[in-house]
């Protein structure tokens, strides 16, 4: 990791040992292309920024107004770390190509999801196996693979760009043993069509999945796999933890992880956008799973898995679960203090203001 500031002016403005006229030539070039004196400056404070965040982690949250606004793709080939509260950190690679790894580093690893993090973490014991399924960059992936040693993990991720960072992220980590799989889980094995979208935090098999709020701009042929094929051909074994972030594709997961589910009655972390197939409910709840929505608040058993929207935040996570409710409850306690010590304004749960016209109509701002 490099643990100096440098500040490389020749780098933009080119050798000096040139004539005046090619310099001004030069200089006009490079304002029309916005590499004038304002980029210039906007590059050295970015880059002094990253680096500075870099050798003294605690000061990261007081640049990171300035980072936020001046280093966006200039981190280069740099491994970043991303601090976790409780003195953990894990690595992170390509930070310029994922909206993701570059609010992680700026906002820190309490950013996104904490509190699925922290459950997720709870529900594995060494022995266990987990399945990333959409496991975008790795971030569950990484940190689960670091907090938990002892368990299996098995990174499913189609899309191309994700899955090249997914199994760099792992290496980055020393994480060898996290299983990538350039597989988008499905109800069978073959192919399909991956929707790609403006946006890297989303693609699906849905085709039109969420067009309000994402443009799709790419479409591609991917693999399938069902998770029940998957398990019986590679001889995965449980007891399973299994986190489900598939854009709209869910039905078809539990469809092919059917046999898995009725049997091995896995702990599952779904993503929730829409209502659910009322007959899925019904035959989860006769199979004993129950439905918890996971916020700041507790556990608090819902009829059946929902958005939550609660001002101005926004939990779209559940636990589906058939363990004891005695035992759920002992879950939220034994994370409790970890939650209690959120701010969730600085979280990915709170949405910015110009989207809750959209998220609470109703309310008067």
């Amino acid at each position: 990791m490099r643990r100096q500031i440098r500040f490389e002016c020749a780098s933009f403005l080119g050798p000096l040992e040139v004539a005046p006229t090619k310099i001004v030539s030069r200089t006009r070039q490079r304002i029309s292309q916005g590499k004038g004196v304002k980029g210039i400056l906007k590059r050295l404070l970015g880059g002094g920024a990253i680096s500075a965040a870099e050798m003294l982690p605690w000061a990261r949250r007081f640049l990171r107004p300035l980072g936020m606004r001046t280093s966006q793709d200039l981190f280069g080939d740099r491994i970043v770390s991303i601090q976790i509260p409780g003195g953990q950190a894990f690595r992170l690679r390509h930070v310029d190509e994922s909206y993701l790894a570059f609010q992680l580093f700026w906002r820190g690893g309490e950013y996104y999801e904490p509190i699925t993090r922290a459950l997720v973490e709870a529900l594995l014991r060494p022995g266990d196996t987990f399945l990333d399924i959409g496991a975008h960059i790795g971030f569950f992936s990484l940190t689960t693979g670091l907090s938990c040693p002892g368990i299996k993990i098995i990174a499913f991720e189609p899309n191309p760009k994700n899955f090249r960072m997914l199994q760099a992220n792992t290496a980055a980590n020393g994480l060898n043993k996290v299983v990538c799989e350039a597989i988008a889980i499905s109800e069978g094995d073959g192919e399909a069509t991956l929707y790609l979208t403006d946006s890297d935090m989303s693609a699906s098999l849905m085709k039109d999945f969420q067009a309000e709020d994402t443009k799709q701009v790419e479409e591609i042929r991917v693999c399938t796999a069902a998770v029940d094929s998957y398990v019986l051909r590679h001889r995965v074994q449980g007891p399973f933890v299994i986190k489900v972030d598939i854009e709209g594709h869910e039905p078809a997961f539990f469809r092919g992880a059917a046999e898995t589910i009725a049997t091995q009655k896995p702990d599952i972390i779904l993503e929730v956008l829409y209502d659910q197939d009322p007959a899925l409910i019904s035959h989860l709840k006769s199979l004993g799973y129950h439905f918890y929505p996971i916020t700041d608040e507790g556990f608090v058993e819902l009829e059946a898995p929902r958005l939550v929207k609660r001002f101005p935040f926004l939990f779209l996570n559940h636990l589906l679960s058939a363990r004891p409710k005695q035992e759920i409850a002992s879950l939220f306690e034994g994370i409790g203090e970890k939650v209690r010590n959120l701010n969730l304004l600085n979280t990915s749960k709170h949405f910015p203001k110009e989207q809750w016209p959209d998220l609470w109509p109703d309310m008067v701002y």
